[in-house]
């Protein structure tokens, strides 16, 4: 199997370790950095190319998009347009417009089209799944997320785009959560959001060399109702030093889940207590349905294109950024916004 990479920054060397570990080529990869890309393609064992006709013509299984979040959309296009399929970082566009113009094209085209996160491929939430379908907490009434994430100049060496329109907490972290609710529990009805910033934050950062003033809110607050009855809430901030909240649980009629690992991680252990427990039990675990790895999605793209309802749908990658975006929409009007 051939991929292609188009964005060699950060995240890619990552997706390129989890290919090569199952047995997919990196056959050509670019970057508006072209120096960057020649760097990526002579660790890889990759071609440079221009631009993406010169992806094209690699005639690759598929193209991961891993520009920055604002060129999603735009990239992923263009790609499909010339008849290749993508499998895209998330989220799949900066706006839903975009991704529903991205999807028609996608369809119209017969081209084959995915997008992250992946992590639903993981432990944590295949055991989840597998719980609430088992009826092992009974009906599910409510779920919770909460990440306090801060500092990430510490850890990545160009944070600038998380910073900027296309990311911050809501569409960075929030695709992680918000894709294990919809495929948890099912589509949203509405959704309501307040900016909790602090500003103290933006005010550091501003101050850093390298660092832009944050045109997006910090910390968002998320109450999302969703068609089964179920209620979704969301705290997330790239203000707050830490929590010791769970990253994720599952309040049902007669059970409570909880996963304390961030679910951008895609591994960890899942505890639960039922009405009757007198203690929290860790959950043994079971075998994933693939080992998960940083871009494992892109090699289930490969192996499930003949698949009717893929996990990573482009549909639901769709709902997703609507819920996301229609929470922008819900604290820069004070209003619940109905989807």
């Amino acid at each position: 199997m051939r991929a292609a990479i188009v964005g060699t920054g950060h995240i890619a060397d990552s997706y390129a370790r989890t290919l090569r570990s199952r047995g997919v080529h990196v056959v050509a990869c670019t970057d508006i950095d072209r120096a960057r890309a020649i760097r990526f393609a002579t660790r890889w064992g990759s071609r440079y190319v221009t631009d993406l006709g010169g992806i094209a013509d690699y005639r690759p299984d598929v193209a991961i998009n891993l520009t920055s979040p604002v060129s999603h959309g735009e990239v992923s296009s263009a790609l499909i347009e010339l008849g290749v399929p993508v499998y895209t970082e998330k989220p799949l566009a900066h706006v839903p417009e975009v991704a529903r113009t991205l999807v028609a094209r996608s369809d119209r085209r017969e081209v084959a089209l995915m997008c992250a996160p992946d992590t639903l491929f993981g432990e944590p939430q295949q055991q989840m799944r597998r719980i609430l379908d088992a009826g092992m907490i009974g009906r599910p009434l409510l779920l919770h997320g909460q990440i306090a994430w801060s500092g990430h100049e510490q850890w990545h060496p160009r944070p600038q785009f998380l910073y900027r329109s296309g990311a911050g907490p809501l569409l960075d972290l929030g695709p992680y959560w918000v894709t294990a609710m919809i495929h948890l529990v099912g589509p949203a009805v509405a959704v309501t959001a307040v900016d909790a910033s602090t500003g103290h934050e933006a005010l550091r950062i501003a101050g850093m060399n390298g660092l832009p003033v944050p045109e997006v809110p910090l910390t968002v607050v998320l109450l999302i109702e969703f068609r089964s009855g179920v209620i979704g809430t969301l705290a997330m901030s790239f203000e707050w030093p830490a929590t010791t909240a769970p990253a994720f649980q599952i309040v049902g009629e007669s059970g409570t889940l909880i996963c304390d690992v961030p679910l951008f991680e895609g591994r960890g252990t899942v505890r639960c207590r039922r009405r009757a427990d007198s203690a929290w039990t860790v959950l043994p675990s079971a075998p994933p349905m693939v080992r998960w790895q940083r871009g494992i999605g892109a090699v289930q793209m490969l192996r499930d294109r003949a698949a009717a309802e893929p996990l990573l749908d482009k549909r639901q990658a769709l709902h997703t950024l609507d819920i996301l975006h229609a929470a922008a929409t819900s604290m820069d009007c004070g209003r619940r916004i109905p989807l």
